[in-house]
């Protein structure tokens, strides 16, 4: 008698084989069309399907018209057409494309755009000017318009930073827009209009690594091009960063993960039962069974590594840019180099309890701010339980991953008693961009003088001058580095006050490193508006005088303990500094500082101190880079000041302090320690 033979296992796996092929790409093969836009496919999906695809990529189409990008801001891209091969697509404004010329665009028309796509730079910058004194840039073109003379012109790859093509300086940008010119260039009127109206090419990233997305080692890489430069945050979101476990990509993944592990399981399990029949009808041997037993566990194990190997986290943008320590920027050469410690992000959830609202201390340019304290179970991760403060940015887009490693490079190298100090970050690894600092307990500059605090006490002069002093001394470091730093953002409310009511300079993301023996950076203006220099917004060249200037908005804050911005004052002086500028001119002085200031000063040498802030700082706000004076220069002027103020009256500071009947303060004053 011959020994039965072992039945093949391969037409029972077969099938179920190609089931699972077949619903991995089911979703991925499914074409769709929409007006003259064919074969749409993953990562795109339509509204009015059941089941969503990742977010960011829902289009929607009416009346069989183009499809509308719905993530887009008020749903104002269509796409034109999809290029799948390098993960681009050909987009337009439907409002800038259906109207007429006159209707120029009055600010930059790429945004509104999802954070997954990105200006791609195969596009070129087209610059509209205006108010030109005389005629417009040599190589631009008059194009019509009902309300004013308006000069185009087509500059290089868009999203360089680069200046626009107007070295005079003598016209104002209007906007500018990026547009894809495949053909011959005819710079006409009507041609300028078709380029707007034809839109231009974006690249996209997607986080889902299915459908052939993910590279050789598993890793998703994505390399965006573009720059937005808006350092406002969205409004009205308390906690702008979705919360763990609602429906996002990573969770609808894992669902469908879980779900295929569970079938191959039951298959197993019913695999191993007709084994176990079949041994019992005797239709073959026991060895039969432990070698499908044995394959099949194997291609179980096999799969759950592959499944855990897609589940961990890639390395995110910033890793790279993270992976090498910034060098010394120490002016007087310091050989030690700081490093700072790493978090986990569990640590740092667990240290504001879960980012509670509790904990919130305020809404930064590009993140929330938390205060934390380490819990007993992290006790020696965030130094000894010392209390601290957390920035936890707002979205992990390239824009932010770049403030998140300038602000990350720049503290870490640099160690000085009035910049805040950096503790550590999250790693590369991290799901989300956290940097944490050392809390610095009395708010900032800005909450004393116009707000939330402003009401509980008023700083005294003394102080104010300190607040002056102090700062200065700080940006006077900054620009000493080699290379110079250029912080880019001064303004009251990066000037934090510690125990002692002493200065701590933040937020250094928008700080610009200088090289060596440059007059000026060409780059596009970033700020805050009402401290931005003006010669930079117009001309697009950064200099260290630009941070002079933004000091100079902050005394003229001291002085008057008014914002820099306030569109409920009069028209003329809704701008801090041109209001600044205009009564120190005209000699107005006491229409400028704050009432409470000019009253005590009356009978000390305050006032004297005061009108010489003035003068600096009415020096500092000129329009003209070259009438400025370097930051060395203001600090030595605003310590010839506090100390012949302190030598002139030596009461200076009880006087300022001092509840006089006649200027009825109704609230308490924070001298000088």
């Amino acid at each position: 008698m011959h020994p039965k033979s072992m039945p093949s296992f391969a037409p029972l796996l077969f099938p179920i084989l190609v089931f699972f092929i077949s619903i991995s790409r089911s979703e991925c093969m499914r074409t769709r069309s929409c007006g003259d836009v064919h074969n749409i496919t993953h990562p795109f999906w339509f509204s009015e399907e059941q089941s969503h695809g990742p977010p960011g990529f829902e289009v929607e189409c009416k009346d069989n018209r183009l499809p509308v990008l719905v993530s887009s801001s008020e749903k104002s891209y269509s796409i034109l057409q999809i290029f799948y091969h390098n993960r681009s697509l050909w987009v337009n404004n439907t409002k800038l494309a259906a109207a007429y010329y006159p209707n120029l665009p009055s600010d930059d028309v790429r945004f509104g755009l999802d954070d997954h796509f990105f200006i791609s730079n195969a596009n070129r910058e087209l610059f509209l000017f205006h108010h030109c004194s005389g005629t417009g840039p040599v190589h631009s073109t008059r194009i019509e318009c009902a309300h004013d003379d308006v000069y185009a012109e087509l500059g290089g790859n868009c999203c360089s930073d680069l200046p626009p093509p107007d070295p005079s300086c003598r016209c104002e940008v209007l906007a500018t827009a990026p547009v894809f010119n495949p053909g011959v260039e005819k710079e006409t009127s009507d041609w300028y209009e078709d380029l707007l109206k034809k839109g231009f090419l974006v690249e996209w990233c997607e986080d889902e690594r299915r459908c052939g997305s993910a590279n050789e080692t598993g890793a998703f890489v994505c390399h965006p091009t573009q720059r937005r430069d808006d350092p406002i945050p969205p409004q009205g979101r308390d906690d702008p960063i979705p919360p763990q476990g609602r429906d996002d990509p990573s969770s609808r993944r894992k669902s469908r993960l879980h779900l295929l592990l569970l079938l191959l399981l039951l298959l197993l399990l019913l695999l191993l039962l007709l084994l176990l029949l079949l041994v019992l009808f005797q239709e073959t041997s026991l060895l039969g069974v432990c070698v499908g037993v044995g394959c099949l566990a194997a291609g179980s194990l096999l799969c759950w590594v592959y499944v855990y190997r897609r589940k961990r986290p890639q390395p995110s943008a910033s890793s790279v840019l993270l992976a090498r320590p910034a060098a010394s920027t120490d002016p007087e050469s310091v050989d030690e180099q700081y490093y700072t410690q790493v978090f986990t992000y569990e640590e740092l959830e667990a240290a504001t309890d879960g980012f509670s609202a509790s904990n919130k201390l305020g809404d930064g340019g590009f993140g929330v701010v938390y205060k934390g304290r380490a819990s007993s179970s992290s006790a020696g991760k965030l130094l000894d339980g010392r209390t601290v403060a957390i920035k936890r940015f707002y979205r992990n887009n390239y824009r932010l991953v770049e403030q998140f490693v300038t602000e990350a490079s720049i503290l870490s190298a640099l160690r000085h008693q009035h910049l805040v100090v950096l503790y550590g970050c999250t790693s590369r690894r991290s799901r989300e961009l956290i940097l944490v600092y050392e809390y610095v307990p009395n708010g900032t500059v800005a909450d004393h003088l116009h707000g939330p605090r402003a009401g509980e006490a008023a700083l005294a002069w003394p102080l104010r001058m300190r607040v002056a002093v102090e700062t200065a001394v700080a940006l006077s470091y900054l620009h000493a580095t080699t290379p110079q730093i250029i912080h880019r953002d001064v303004k009251t409310s990066n000037i934090l006050l510690d125990v002692g009511f002493h200065v701590k300079v933040a937020d250094f993301g928008l700080s610009q490193l200088f090289p060596a023996n440059a007059t000026h950076v060409s780059t596009v203006p970033q700020g805050t508006p009402g401290y931005v220099d003006p010669d930079y917004h117009r001309c697009f060249q950064l200099t260290d005088k630009s941070d002079v200037y933004s000091f100079g908005v902050v005394l003229a804050e001291l002085i008057s303990s008014k914002p820099a911005v306030d569109v409920t004052r009069q028209r003329h002086d809704m701008n801090l500094a041109a209001m600044a500028v205009s009564k120190i001119q005209n000699q107005e002085l006491e229409q400028l500082v704050d009432p409470q200031l000019w009253c005590q000063s009356q009978k000390s040498e305050t006032r004297t101190m005061i009108e010489q802030v003035a003068e600096v700082a009415f020096r500092c706000l000129q329009a003209e880079t070259d009438m400025r004076p370097t930051i060395k220069e203001v600090l030595e002027a605003l310590k010839a000041i506090q100390d012949e103020g302190y030598n002139r009256a030596e009461g200076v500071e009880a006087d300022a302090a001092a509840n006089d009947e006649d200027c009825l303060l109704g609230n308490k004053v924070i001298g000088v320690a």
